[in-house]
């Protein structure tokens, strides 16, 4: 699952919990943790 500060600053106020989006952007960053890209989707064409 990907979640970014603003997903998770949702998921906190689900919660009950109130947080500031930069607080939880810090927080992430001082524990190393990353939103996973997306793959980039490449096509491939037959030949015929």
């Amino acid at each position: 699952m990907r979640a970014g500060s603003p997903r998770l600053i949702l998921d906190l106020h689900d919660r009950g919990h109130a947080y500031d989006r930069k607080t939880v952007a810090a927080g992430m960053k001082r524990q190393n943790l990353r939103v996973r890209q997306p793959r980039t989707r490449t096509t491939v064409e037959s030949a015929l």
